[in-house]
């Protein structure tokens, strides 16, 4: 308080010197005068500083976010405070003006920029933008008087714009087309327009960035997939990406493979069942229709086939049931954008003919087992042969009552479980997927017989003296005449 009063004694006293001045002045030059009327008000201003830093900070605007650059996306509402801070008993007025004109912006609430009281604080003007575009971008000022004293403060507003990106998210060109894949970018500052996609190849000269798209020249179907067009904008304080997923498809006409593309020959039998495929590769998917001998299936024919359609794909199921279900078979598949087809011959198959030849092998003839070489018929009946069927029986017996038993086309062939020194009757049938065909002609051959096992007399050794074991022999002989001879009278 008493620093308060000696300053206050200190402007009074100021103020008499001035006047004293000003009155001792009167007489010079009206240049002087305005020298000494500045010179008093730079002492006054200065005074007046003094005095209020001696009480607290000098009065001043601020704003609300504080940046002198403002960056706001376009179309969404946002308001900018002006207030004052430090002492100050009473605002007289508070506007604010756009950059380049002296009328304060307007109050009404209706306008797109419009000043309004904020609730939150009774001294503050709110500069509020309920749809902010480009054309509101620039300089705006909040002017105010505070406690008599005129101040102003400013920001710059910088409008932006969020990239949009455009183009359709999936594109379909036809195979061997210059295709451009649409999708642009748009926003401020303007983005820039990047492209990735699999397998990118910096020197595949097809592809070239347009302002509108990615062009590729001559399109192929190795060129579907997904590409990422993607916004960028690196520039100052805004900073932003977005990405755009584009599904390309190559259209083309339904194609087969190579192999496919050639008549494939099937042979089958009354009874078997037969799966025909078509399955080309296409885009979009095919349609197919199927063909017998020149004529169109229905889907269904008295059991006889049977057509699934599966997506890009068809399967026919051909029963033979007799001879006309035998021959030609054709599968014509399209789309828009052409069409290609596959062919079938079905043909009879028959069971194999005689075997060219079949031999007893001597030299492996034992009293129990008869080996046999087999030559597999020159007729297969269109089908490999798989195996043999051997038939046999003792001499004296019926084929209807001979046993039977199957040998794998690579395995020996050997009859055995025989009795042995017996006369047999054999024959032998080749088989393939048909059946067993006609058997060959009759084999007869007896097996071996059993070995005599040589028996030593009671208490007598095959070795004892000289010629012992001949006796040894001889009396063995004798003694197995003997039993025989007993038991069969």
């Amino acid at each position: 308080m008493q620093t308060r009063t000696v300053l206050s004694c200190v402007l009074v006293l100021g103020l008499s010197l001035a006047a004293l001045a000003r009155d001792e002045n009167s007489v010079q030059p009206s240049v002087q005068d305005g020298g000494a009327a500045s010179s008093e008000e730079h002492f006054n201003t200065n005074l007046a500083e003094e005095i209020a830093e001696s009480d607290g900070a000098a009065a001043q605007l601020e704003l609300m976010p504080p940046q002198d650059e403002q960056y706001k996306n376009a179309g969404v509402a946002f308001f900018i405070d002006c207030r004052p801070t430090g002492d100050h008993s009473q605002v007289q007025s508070m506007y604010w003006t756009p950059e380049g004109s002296d009328t304060p912006v307007s109050t009404k609430t209706d306008d797109l920029i419009h000043v309004e009281n904020d609730l939150m604080c009774d001294d503050c003007a709110a500069l509020i933008f309920n749809s902010p575009d480009q054309s509101q971008a620039g300089r705006y000022t909040c002017h105010a008087v505070v406690d008599g004293n005129e101040m102003t403060t400013s920001f710059t507003l910088h409008i932006y714009e969020e990239i949009s990106m455009s183009g359709a998210k999936t594109q379909d060109f036809e195979e061997g087309s210059d295709a451009l894949i649409a999708c642009t970018a748009e926003g401020n500052p303007i983005p820039i327009v990047e492209w990735q996609w699999t397998n990118k190849d910096e020197n595949d000269g097809r592809f070239e960035q347009m302002d509108d798209g990615l062009l590729i020249s001559g399109i192929t179907r190795v060129d579907s997939g997904t590409y990422t067009c993607r916004g960028r904008v690196n520039e100052g304080k805004i900073m932003d990406l977005k990405t755009h997923i584009i599904t390309v498809n190559v259209m083309y006409a339904p194609l087969f493979d190579e192999e496919e593309q050639e008549e494939e020959k099937m042979f089958a039998w009354v009874g078997k069942t037969v799966e025909l495929t078509c399955a080309p590769d296409s885009h979009p998917t095919a349609n197919f229709t199927w063909e017998r001998n020149g004529f169109e299936m229905p889907e269904l024919q008295d059991g006889t086939y049977l057509v699934d359609k599966t997506d890009g794909s068809t399967v026919v199921e051909v029963t033979i049931n007799d001879q006309e279900d035998f021959g030609d078979y054709r599968c014509i598949a399209r789309n828009a954008y052409g069409d290609a087809s596959r062919s079938f011959m079905i043909e009879q198959a028959f069971v194999p003919g005689e075997p060219d030849s079949v031999d007893i092998m001597e030299d492996e003839v034992t009293p129990t087992s008869v080996s046999l070489r087999v030559e597999e018929p020159s007729d297969s009946g269109t089908l490999s042969v798989a195996a043999f069927t051997v038939e046999w029986v003792k001499d004296d017996a019926q084929w209807e009552d001979a046993q039977k038993r199957q040998y794998d086309l690579e395995a020996p062939i050997i009859v055995d479980g025989l009795q042995a020194d017996t006369l047999y009757r054999f024959r032998v049938a080749a088989v393939n997927p048909v059946g067993m065909g006609a058997y060959s002609r009759e084999l007869t051959h007896k097996t071996d017989a059993m070995p005599a096992t040589d028996v030593p007399l009671h208490g007598q050794s095959v070795d004892d003296g000289p010629g012992g074991g001949a006796a040894a022999v001889a009396g063995s002989a004798a003694l197995v005449a003997a039993l025989t001879f007993a038991l069969l009278a």
